[in-house]
């Protein structure tokens, strides 16, 4: 009786992991095909003394696929591309370097800013995986370097709601109106 438990629990686990994989493939598979295939719609780009923006619009079909890219004097960057599929946004695909924010004066030995490459799948509104990877960055150390190492690194996965939907569906719309009331 006890094996049989064992071998219902271990059946049931790959059951759940094997669907997991479907859906996160099929999501890759509609990206891959969405890179192929999307035709440029529109696009922004802004510049001022210190920040540059650029934003792009594409569309297949009842799908879009937003790219964002945002730049502080060359050193603070972050690219962002969403992907929807008609009413859900099925990925937000990020690298950035961004600043780390301290409520006290930073000391010489801490880090200013973080590498960061961040991919958030999403099955539904209420259920998505976000796989991260991040190195800290030191003044005086090599940007190219630790982006290399950073692309060594393994990510780390963990399951995500109904939150992170509403985070990233706001930041989304806030790039789409900006692209919108442009030019």
């Amino acid at each position: 009786m006890r094996n049989f438990k064992l071998i219902s629990f271990f059946v049931a686990l790959l059951f759940i992991v094997a669907c997991n994989s479907d859906w996160l493939k099929n999501v890759e598979n509609t990206v891959h095909k969405m890179d192929e295939n999307a035709v440029l719609e529109k696009e922004m780009d802004s510049t001022n003394k210190h920040f540059t923006t650029r934003i792009q619009k594409f569309k297949i079909d009842n799908k879009l696929k937003i790219q964002a890219g945002f730049s502080f004097n060359d050193t603070l960057q972050m690219n962002t591309v969403y992907y929807k599929n008609e009413d859900l946004i099925i990925l937000e695909n990020k690298k950035a370097c961004e600043p780390l924010i301290y409520k006290r004066k930073r000391k010489q030995n801490e880090p200013f800013a973080k590498l960061i490459e961040q991919i958030t799948y999403f099955k539904s509104e209420k259920y998505g995986v976000q796989k991260t990877k991040e190195l800290k960055l030191y003044e005086g150390n090599n940007l190219d370097s630790l982006k290399k190492e950073l692309s060594k690194k393994e990510f780390e996965v963990k399951e995500i709601g109904e939150k992170e939907y509403s985070e990233i569906k706001a930041k989304y719309a806030s790039i789409v109106r900006n692209i919108e009331f442009s030019r």
